[in-house]
């Protein structure tokens, strides 16, 4: 039922249904635990007995630790009343981890931007996965969001926080651009968290492991942080995680095995870390993974065949790391594909014609990799396909004439290939390609009529073929980088939209980089928007 959770727990057991606690009537005189004034001292280690078997006793004794400080906040500042007889020993504990939180990451000085507010969460369909609306039986903010470590209110009632329906148990803690710094504390695995989100902050240290027995734990986010160490075999004990984000940190080491027999993951993204070794997921038991990105790490080995036992996948990404070997055809079993994307590696072989079974791809990134032999004619009839990214390659042949009758098709690139023969009537005159990149192949004869309707063109670059012809008349389109067949100097004069861009062979080798790169992250991102939408 919504909002029941049984937890086990070796610290402790955060339950269900607690009564609201009210602020103390003067806010100044701390009870003791007999109910007659006393000094904050007698508060002070009462508290501390209570939480002591969570926090060691030197962290509690050393006013320097922020064990000490949440400990000291709760005896002078805060103003909500607790029975320390024992009986509400979980309610305490539960708000002093919440206080440490705040005092482990530099609370001081967090942004303190209302969560419902932000601006990451404002397009619910975009993403829904994480959208607060999609936490089935969790209330986010209870008062709209009561300011972090205010002392007078619950803290189901704090900005960024939510509990589970009907009852004061933490359940989401979710922070995005919220300034954190500092390191996440051990005892934030006491809770019996579902959602654990705290993105795009400075946070140091390592991931505490315990983080990873925690049973009921379904999201675990922490991207974009300055987070280091490694991936421990114990996330294999995170038995209900569903989706979990460490990408764009400082993690070392290999995935751990144990990673890939969590049945119920549907999103694992560990891009942008220093992570090595091979692909260690164990594909069958991971079927109900939509979204798998291990992009920019330093990955090797090869692709095994089972990958294509994903059938959910929409997204796969390895992009930029060491893997060798042949692109499996098993990736046509996975017809719910929208982005495949291996660029930047050393695969070897062929493309295999299976892809055409990827009915609904939108994405296909294998450039800069060693692949060879001829384009698949089964590329044409994805139908569905935005950006085909094939450059930096060995790819020889023909251009399959019919890519020009893909509707959706905005970026098609084939430069720095082998490819010979000319250029399909009709390509540049698509309608849909924005930007077509031939450059650095052999292609051979008259440019003609091929871009005489070329309004919707903004890149084209021809250079470094055996083509011949006239392209100056695009000067009077949209055209922002045009690089025809090499001219001499008069008739380079007399294009004066034409620029030759030549020289080494690195990418973004273009006459503006910088514009070059902001349209493809445009694209980019506007499909990623898209895909997101289905997951």
């Amino acid at each position: 039922s919504a909002g029941a959770i049984i937890v086990a727990s070796s610290a402790a057991v955060i339950t269900a249904n607690r009564s609201n606690r009210k602020p103390l009537n003067d806010g100044k005189e701390s009870q003791s635990h007999h109910g007659q004034p006393g000094a904050t001292f007698d508060k002070f280690e009462a508290l501390k007995k209570t939480v002591s078997f969570i926090s060691d006793e030197n962290a509690l004794s050393d006013s320097t630790m922020p064990q000490f400080r949440a400990l000291s906040w709760m005896a002078h500042e805060d103003k909500l009343n607790f029975s320390l007889s024992g009986d509400e020993s979980e309610a305490i504990i539960q708000r002093y981890i919440m206080v440490l939180l705040y005092f482990s990451t530099g609370g001081d000085t967090w942004a303190g931007t209302n969560q419902t507010d932000h601006n990451y969460h404002g397009d619910c369909p975009t993403w829904k996965a994480l959208c607060w609306k999609s936490f089935k039986g969790i209330e986010m903010e209870r008062s709209d969001g009561d300011q972090y470590l205010s002392p007078t209110s619950h803290e189901c009632n704090w900005e960024g926080v939510g509990c589970y329906e009907g009852s004061d148990t933490v359940a989401a803690i979710t922070f995005v651009n919220n300034n954190m710094s500092g390191t996440i504390p051990n005892e934030i695995s006491t809770l019996a968290l579902e959602v654990l989100y705290l993105s795009h902050s400075p946070i140091v240290g390592t991931i505490p492991e315990s983080i990873y027995d925690m049973p009921s734990l379904r999201v675990l986010d922490l991207y974009a942080n300055r987070l280091a160490g490694t991936i421990p075999q114990r996330i294999g004990n995170a038995t209900s995680l569903e989706w979990i984000s460490l990408a764009q940190n400082l993690l070392t080491g290999t995935i751990p095995p144990s990673m890939g027999k969590l049945s119920q993951l549907s999103v694992v993204v560990l891009w942008a870390n220093q992570l090595s070794g091979t692909l260690p997921f164990d594909y069958q038991k991971m079927r109900m993974v939509r979204f798998l990105d291990v992009s920019y790490n330093g990955l090797t080995g090869s692709i095994p065949s089972t990958i294509g036992q994903m059938y959910d996948c929409i997204w796969f990404g390895a992009d930029r790391n060491f893997l060798t070997g042949m692109i499996p055809a098993s990736f046509g079993n996975l017809t719910r594909m929208k982005r495949l994307g291996l660029s930047g590696n050393q695969l070897s072989g062929s493309i295999p014609a299976s892809i055409s079974d990827m009915e609904d791809l939108r994405m296909i990134h294998l450039s800069h990799n060693l692949l060879n032999e001829t384009i698949p004619q089964a590329v044409k009839e994805i139908s569905s396909l935005n950006i085909v990214a094939l450059d930096h390659n060995f790819l020889s042949g023909t251009i399959p004439s019919g890519m020009e009758q893909l509707p959706e098709l905005r970026l098609l690139g084939l430069n720095f290939n082998h490819l010979t023969g000319t250029i399909p009537e009709g390509l540049g005159n698509s309608g849909s390609i924005t930007h077509l990149w031939l450059n650095d192949n052999k292609l051979t004869g008259p440019l003609g009529a091929i871009f005489t309707n070329a309004t919707g063109l903004v890149q084209l670059t021809l250079h470094n073929n055996d083509l011949t012809g006239d392209v100056g008349f695009i000067c009077d389109y949209n055209t922002t980088l045009l690089t025809g067949p090499e001219q001499s100097k008069d008739e380079e004069r007399a294009c004066k939209c034409c620029t030759t861009c030549t020289g080494d062979d690195s990418e973004g080798n273009f006459c503006d980089p910088q514009a070059h790169q902001e349209f493809l992250f445009s694209v980019f991102y506007w499909i990623i928007r898209k895909i997101w939408q289905t997951i």
